[in-house]
């Protein structure tokens, strides 16, 4: 993928991140609050870093993706929070680690989220975006299910979900003023 930065709604600018973003991401990940559903980040910094040269090598191979959510005012962009398209496979995706700032509008976290599903299901042509879900995470799971997921499995800890480019393509329609 060359394009680092680009717009896929009609306010979210999906930017991959850089090693300029660590401090951002080191900062969204080790808030205990906003990261409890999260797997665990080091409380080192540099262990953060280390940990974005490894990702840089998965990007390179088309192998995850990890974005930065912004939106421009004032002819300046603003970052809202982040999220990974990972565990790629020929045909499924996952969307995870999903953090958005403190003080972000709820409509602002649907435009990221559909921009990640414009992404990897329009852009990307992946047909399935395969899901697992903290029980405890409630909103995470009633915001799915709302958007159309399926559960599949469930265990004592995490809830199993799906949902299709078919599912999506309805979404679309039904939240057409987030695109243009």
């Amino acid at each position: 993928m060359k394009k680092k930065s680009f717009k896929l709604t009609k306010n979210i600018y999906l930017k991959l991140v850089n090693i300029k973003d660590a401090k951002f991401i080191y900062n969204l990940r080790t808030n205990k609050k906003l990261a409890q559903y999260l797997n665990p980040t080091s409380s080192k910094f540099k262990d953060q870093l280390e940990w974005m040269k490894d990702y840089f090598k998965r990007n390179n191979k088309n192998l995850e993706y990890y974005f930065k959510f912004q939106i421009r005012k004032n002819n300046k962009f603003n970052d809202i929070g982040i999220a990974r398209v990972i565990k790629l496979s020929k045909y499924n995706f996952s969307f995870g680690s999903w953090i958005m700032k403190p003080g972000s509008k709820s409509w602002q976290a649907l435009e990221c989220a559909l921009s990640i599903y414009e992404f990897a299901f329009i852009k990307k042509k992946f047909k399935k975006n395969l899901m697992w879900m903290d029980l405890k995470n409630k909103k995470v799971i009633t915001f799915h299910k709302v958007m159309g997921a399926v559960e599949t499995n469930r265990d004592k800890k995490q809830l199993y979900a799906f949902l299709t480019s078919s599912h999506y393509k309805k979404i679309k329609k039904k939240f057409n003023f987030y695109y243009y």
